[in-house]
């Protein structure tokens, strides 16, 4: 990554097109598994579906194996944020959950994660899931020829912080193709104007990850789960968008 760290990855015409077919896959396991959410369902009942889902489609998970996580996708609940191991954790009505999945298609990763709540939708936590979706689309936007990667961070920072919460500052969004993780770093935080100019044929992983309290940080005993320090609920929305003459072009995206 040292080496790569201003690089900017340009994807071939037959890598997009890649990138365009692994996304709608993703996409479509997004919503089987939103659908698949309930009170009583255990976070690894979700992870063996879409294990068995990848192997159905013939694709690879790009998590399993990544330095050692053991598991197909990621489950955070309530103040878990991300890295979170499914298990035998049992859904309850009311809880938010966030799946954040990613896949290998034709040597092209994808990522991207929903946040939701379990079961009856309660305001406030349907407020909270309605503004990191809005600070997505509104990072989205910015993901044109031209723009800079502060672009993307100040809207999505500018959308979490008037609502009253936090971004997350110790993780980033990223570049993505034939790697996972591939600059540019795209932080929650940021000023417009400022970073990696974007060109045509760029891919890139938008992430907004925020909280509810303070944007403080630790992993748990597992070594894998990061949760917020102060228990407050986090979120966690993410899209694989390929940066076209026409302006963003969001692969995962459920239709």
């Amino acid at each position: 990554m040292k080496k790569r760290k201003n690089k900017k990855i340009i994807l071939s015409s037959k890598e997009q097109e890649s990138l365009k077919k692994g996304g709608a896959i993703a996409a479509e396991l997004k919503r089987i598994l939103r659908q698949r959410v309930k009170p009583g369902i255990k976070t690894k009942e979700l992870d063996q579906l879409a294990e068995k889902f990848f192997r159905d489609q013939g694709v690879s998970a790009a998590f399993k194996g990544y330095r050692g996580y053991p598991a197909t996708i990621i489950t955070a609940v309530n103040e878990e944020v991300i890295h979170a191991l499914p298990g035998e954790r049992i859904l309850r009505e009311g809880d938010l959950l966030s799946i954040d999945l990613g896949l290998i298609y034709q040597g092209i990763y994808l990522d991207t994660a929903l946040t939701m709540i379990v079961g009856k939708d309660l305001y406030q936590q349907q407020a909270f899931c309605q503004q990191g979706q809005r600070a997505l689309e509104e990072a989205l936007a910015q993901c044109r020829p031209g723009q800079h990667v502060g672009d993307i961070s100040a809207a999505m920072q500018r959308i979490i912080e008037n609502a009253g919460w936090s971004v997350v500052r110790d993780y980033t969004g990223h570049g993505i193709g034939p790697e996972l993780h591939l600059p540019p770093a795209i932080p929650c935080f940021g000023k417009p104007g400022r970073g990696q100019q974007l060109q045509v044929g760029q891919a890139l992983a938008v992430e907004v990850m925020y909280t509810e309290g303070s944007p403080e940080l630790e992993t748990a005993e597992d070594g894998w789960t990061v949760r917020t320090q102060d228990r407050s609920r986090a979120g966690h929305f993410e899209e694989t968008v390929l940066v076209t003459e026409q302006g963003p072009l969001i692969v995962t995206k459920m239709r």
